[in-house]
């Protein structure tokens, strides 16, 4: 992920870095740790007969998933099967939820406050974030929780 520029992304919002920031501290107030752990893979490419070479492929929703430890998060990529080693990188509660807000394409995080033993059967994006320990912060709610 690309690094966040704070004041870009109030500017894009209209609001002021002081109250966006608050409103970023609220979102992960109820989160057990200061950083969390999440893997890192390269993105399939995309491929689209119909896009020529200045045309890029419009982006798609994407969840963002982080685990309490390194392990935890390597596990659950090696569940899911990803194809290559996945890289576990380290990043603060308050920085996910930056780059959540600096991505359009990212419009949920969800944060795993305990170990999963076993994935469910028919598992997905959607339902993950019901599974028992699982927080999940929706870029909307996030804005939508100004107080106007």
């Amino acid at each position: 992920m690309t690094e966040h520029n704070s004041d870009r992304v109030a500017d894009r919002f209209g609001m002021p870095r002081a109250e966006l920031d608050e409103l970023v501290h609220g979102s992960v107030a109820q989160l057990a740790q200061s950083h969390y752990y999440h893997y890192l893979a390269r993105p399939k490419p995309q491929f689209d007969d119909e896009l020529d070479e200045n045309t890029t492929a419009p982006s798609k929703p994407r969840h963002v998933v982080l685990f309490r430890t390194p392990d935890d998060a390597l596990s659950f990529a090696q569940r899911i099967r990803i194809g290559e080693t996945p890289r576990v990188r380290s990043i603060s509660r308050e920085n996910m939820i930056w780059q959540m807000l600096n991505d359009e394409a990212i419009v949920r995080v969800i944060f795993f406050e305990q170990p999963l033993e076993e994935l469910p059967t028919g598992l997905n994006l959607q339902t993950l974030a019901d599974l028992p320990g699982a927080i999940a912060i929706e870029r909307n709610d996030v804005l939508t929780s100004r107080q106007i």
